[in-house]
């Protein structure tokens, strides 16, 4: 039996393994609280289904996330699923609004993405049992390349580092840097998403929204970013709930930095008491443990001064005037900054 942890053996190698000796069953991944089961039939991706919390992710998110069916669509659908019993996909074929080349579409990526989800795993086993199925009910089947997802897999691996390096939170909220855009000089996901995008929208709206799935819809926003056709907006977008908390948050940023201030005031005082009376000691600015408490004071500072002006300062001194800090406190630092982001040393 193929079974072992996923440190000694990754899963495209897993998968590769699977493929090579046409192999027919079921490898399941075991990641934390999430797992995953791939069902294969002679070497071939057939089915794959996703557990989180010891919770089956349906199929039915899938199809809403495919953007091929409106929510109102959707709605009705699983009314009359729940009255006829009838299956979700055969309602959807006979009332004629997806054709069974829709539904395979929705599956194949259904399964892409779980695919995508555990190529990132470095952490977790797997077990293959061979001779035994998942989705044994469905009416409509797919056959996907293993090698062929696999090689499309990695080739987002490759790319996630530098994606997430610009957009490490899909809570982040895009603006448009122009409003028209040439359809003929972007490629068709990233005319999906910028039409999208409406200065309020997160990411994970957009993801939702356009139905091309986590990978496509931060590659699509990468694209157009560095086209310098949009933009992130400073602020992470909050929920309604949150705006009665907003103001309560920058008095207790206020308050944390104040204590901070005094506490390292009173202890240079202590300390330069000290040294007037005894020997020579390390001055208290030059104290790697004292330097780090005063950057962690300058950015606490820092972003305290952003979410009350959307922008940095050009210098610390600004800061300083700010009445956010003590001027001591900013003492041999170098500052460089740009209205969304800076450097400290």
């Amino acid at each position: 039996m193929l079974k072992g942890s996923l440190r000694e053996f990754k899963t495209p190698d897993i998968l590769q393994l699977i493929a090579s000796q046409a192999k027919t069953g079921v490898l399941t991944i075991e990641h934390f609280n999430e797992t995953i089961s791939i069902g294969f039939k002679k070497g071939f991706i057939v089915a794959a289904l996703k557990n989180k919390n010891n919770e089956a992710e349906k199929i039915n998110s899938y199809i809403l996330a495919s953007q091929k069916i409106d929510r109102e669509t959707y709605d009705n659908i699983i009314e009359e699923h729940k009255v006829s019993g009838i299956d979700i996909y055969e309602l959807l074929i006979k009332e004629k609004i997806l054709s069974e080349n829709d539904i395979r579409d929705i599956i194949q990526f259904k399964i892409q993405e779980i695919m995508d989800n555990s190529m990132q795993w470095q952490e977790g086993t797997y077990n293959f049992q061979p001779h035994v199925a998942i989705y044994t009910d469905s009416k409509i089947k797919v056959s996907i390349n293993t090698q062929g997802l696999i090689l499309e897999s990695i080739r987002r691996i490759d790319e996630w580092p530098r994606i997430n390096k610009e957009f490490p939170d899909s809570r982040i909220v895009l603006k448009k840097v122009i409003y028209t855009i040439n359809t003929d000089e972007v490629g068709p996901e990233e005319n999906i998403i910028f039409n999208l995008i409406d200065n309020n929208r997160s990411i994970e709206d957009l993801i939702r929204l356009s139905g091309l799935g986590r990978f496509k819809t931060f590659s699509a926003i990468y694209n157009l970013y560095f086209m310098n056709l949009i933009d992130k907006l400073p602020r992470i977008k909050r929920k309604n709930k949150a705006k009665l908390s907003f103001d309560f948050s920058i008095l207790l940023n206020i308050v944390k930095a104040s204590i901070i201030i005094i506490i390292v005031i009173l202890v240079d005082l202590g300390i330069r008491s000290i040294t007037s009376s005894s020997i020579k000691s390390i001055s208290f600015y030059d104290s790697p443990h004292t330097y780090s408490y005063r950057k962690r004071i300058i950015e606490n500072s820092l972003k305290i001064y952003f979410i009350d002006h959307e922008e940095y300062p050009n210098n610390l001194e600004k800061l300083a005037k700010s009445n956010l800090l003590n001027k001591t406190i900013i003492k041999d630092f170098i500052y460089k900054c740009n209205k969304t982001d800076y450097i400290l040393e």
